[in-house]
Formats: C-alpha cells, structure tokens, sequence
C-alpha cells in the first residue's frame, strides 16, 4: 500500500491511500484502525482526503478537540464510508471541533447519527451523502446530519435520507445556512429546533412524512428559537407514512405535512412551492397542538410573529393522516377540505392589547399566496370559534435580515 505525506505551508495534508479505489484493498491494520489514526494524528491545518470507494467500518470515527480540519472525499457517489457492519458506538463520524470542513463523500448505514457535531464555531459540510440504504426504518439512525450548539454553520448541496427522525437536524445553535440540501425519505426531512438566526433556501423536501419543520421544544439547555427564513424551496409531496418510533422527537409529526412551524417567532416564509402534501401544506401552531402538556417553566410554547408571503399552495387535500392528533383535528374539523394553510389559533396571552386583541408585532400574517383556504382552529377558545376569514392576518411584519457567516 502506498502511503505519500505531503507537507504544505500553511496546510498539512494527510493523502490516506491511493489503493483504495479498489475497495477489496485496504491498510493492512484495516480501515477503521488507519482513519481514526490519522483523525488522531491531525494538526490544525490538517487535510484528510478520503479514497475513492467504499470504506467499510466497525465504528465511529472521532475528531475531538482539533481545529481546522478539512475532510474530504472524491465525490458523495464515489467515496462511501459503510457503516453496515457497526459494533462499536453509534454514531458514524463525530465532530468537536472549530472551523471544520467536510466534504464530498458518503456516510451510510449508522446505528446513530450519521454525522453528529457538537459546540462547534465555523462548521461547512459541503456535498455530503448520509443517509440508510435499506429504506425508511424505525431502526434506522435518528438524525443524518446533525449539528447541535454549534455557531457559524453552512450546509449546503448535502442529501440525506432515511432518517428515523431528521434527515437534517439543526439543534439550539444560530447563524446557521441550509442552502440547496435534497430531504427524501425521513421522518422529517429538514428540521430546525430551538436556534436563532438560521436562512433555509433552495432546498428540496420531498417524499418525508413532514418537509421542513421549525419547532421549539421544552426541557432543553438553549430555548426560544427565532429569527428564521424559509425562501425558495420545494416542499411537496412529503406523504410517506411517520416510521419513527413513539415518543422521539419527530413522531407526532402527521404524515403529509408540507412545512410546520411550532412555539417559534419571528419566521418568515416566503416565495416557496408547497403542494402535493395530504394532509396540510403550512401549518403553525403552539405546542399543545401536540396534544402534550409542556412544564417546562422557562419554555414559551407559543408562535409569534410569523410572515407567510409569496408562496405557492397546492390543492387541497382530501386524505389527512388521522394516526396523528394534528391530523385528527384538522379531518375532525374540515373534513375532506383541509385548508392549505392553517393556524392553531393559540397566541402567547402576554402579547395581547388592551382590547383584547393579539399586538401586531405578534400576529400571523399572510399575504400574496394566490387564492388559498385557510383555516383557525381556535385552540385558544378550545375549538368555539373556528374560521376561515383571512381578513385578520391580513398584516405584515418588516422583513428579517439575512444570515451573514464570517
């Protein structure tokens, strides 16, 4: 086996093996040995190219603690890192580390997460692969890409599939970019929980049980996710059947949901295709849409300030996922005309005026979406008052700036 270090100024780049374009060769200590070495071995500056081929593993890669590193492969079809035959941890790679760049190659078949990485600053994966080739499984990892308090993030042209909870997570982190990412076959295809600061666009969701979904979940460290936009993508057809296992974090999301917001604020959502989903094409809510109760005494389960404008809708629907309490009430309720978009109808009772209306900076406001049904719950007056007029969130709010990465 042929083994070239190559030492650059300022980069050191580590040239694993030219050999493994065959993927019957390997190091003779065997792959799993010889790429966690050289993770171990990385300096600041450090290069790690991954070989053409498929690199079968036993366990999870590891970089703690080194920052700058750049890992790369030949491509997210050609350098496929198989974690089929896992038996140690769970995860397949696992990141700690600042200005991290990992791009061009495949993670596939983990016990966990497929790429998990944790309080760092400067994160860019770029034309990653991770998904589960033996279909849509509640055995299957949880998240595909997860990155979680983490700073200055930029996921772009990734695909990720198969995830028995997010294909893409973004967990209590800010200033995050989602840009041109392809979500199939998950649970929830793109998700963003509890994080500030974060632009969505030009990405596909389709074929999940929900598309994007923006929700702010109690009993966590960072809470009062804010300040995200949603722009330029394609949610549809997300209508596959929710596989993930009772009680995760994805599991009450109702099959055929286009885009949820939930206990967020400040969002935007604007100039998206959203069709083809069963059961709602946009739907925002509080958290006791989940039909859980939240005892969190910290956590704000409400929705505010949210500007769905300019977008798409397709038809209605006539064929919600009644397995879900959310697609319960919206077929208990609509029947067989489940507006495209529909609003819980329980605002935060602290952003109220004195005539008993909520503020303006608070409202649900939509605008220019074509000749849309839209629907209020009022989940607040438990269901009295349900309607479909438009004419109160018919508003706007002033348009959120973009995330800028250093």
């Amino acid at each position: 086996m042929k083994k070239l270090l190559f030492v650059l100024v300022p980069s050191l780049i580590l040239l694993i093996s030219s050999c493994a374009t065959d993927p019957n060769k390997e190091p003779s200590e065997g792959w799993q040995k010889h790429l966690q070495q050289k993770l171990s071995e990385a300096k600041p500056g450090s290069t790690i190219e991954l070989p053409e081929g498929i690199i079968e593993l036993q366990g999870t890669l590891s970089l703690q603690g080194i920052d700058n590193v750049t890992i790369v492969g030949k491509g997210k079809d050609k350098t496929i890192l198989s974690f089929k035959g896992q038996t140690e941890g769970a995860d397949g790679i696992l990141i700690n580390g600042n200005t991290i760049t990992l791009k061009d190659f495949a993670v596939h078949d983990t016990k966990g997460d497929g790429i998990s990485i944790k309080n760092g600053v400067g994160i860019y994966v770029y034309n990653v692969n991770v998904g589960w080739t033996n279909g849509s499984s509640a055995e299957n990892g949880a998240y595909g890409i997860h990155p979680k308090t983490c700073n200055q993030v930029r996921l772009d042209s990734c695909e990720v599939f198969g995830a028995s909870v997010a294909g893409l997570l973004v967990e209590q982190s800010q200033n995050v970019i989602i840009k041109s990412c392809r979500a199939h076959d998950n649970v929830v295809g793109i998700a963003v929980t509890n994080s500030n600061n974060v632009d969505i666009f030009e990405c596909l969701a389709e074929n999940n049980a929900g598309g994007i979904c923006l929700m702010d979940l109690p009993d966590t460290e960072i809470k009062a996710g804010s300040q995200v936009r949603v722009y330029n993508n394609d949610m549809i057809n997300n209508n596959i059947p929710n596989f993930g296992k009772t009680g995760n974090a994805g599991s009450t999301i109702a099959s055929g949901t286009g885009c949820f917001i939930m206990a967020y604020d400040h969002v935007e959502v604007m100039d998206n295709d959203i069709s083809g989903n069963n059961t709602v094409q946009l739907g925002v809510a509080s958290y006791r849409i989940t039909g859980a109760e939240a005892k969190d005494s910290l956590y704000n389960p409400y929705s505010s300030t949210i500007s769905i404008f300019n977008n798409r809708f397709g038809a209605i629907s006539a064929s919600a996922d009644t397995t879900r309490y959310a697609g319960k009430l919206l077929k208990y309720y609509f029947g067989n005309e489940i507006p495209q978009v529909v609003y819980d109808g329980n605002p935060d009772p602290s952003m109220f005026g004195e005539d008993g209306k909520p503020l303006n900076e608070s409202r649900i406001c939509l605008r220019n979406n074509g000749d849309i049904k839209f629907g209020n719950l009022d989940l607040r007056g438990d269901f009295k008052n349900i309607s479909t007029d438009l004419t109160a969130h018919d508003c706007e709010h002033y348009a959120q700036g973009g995330v800028e990465l250093k």
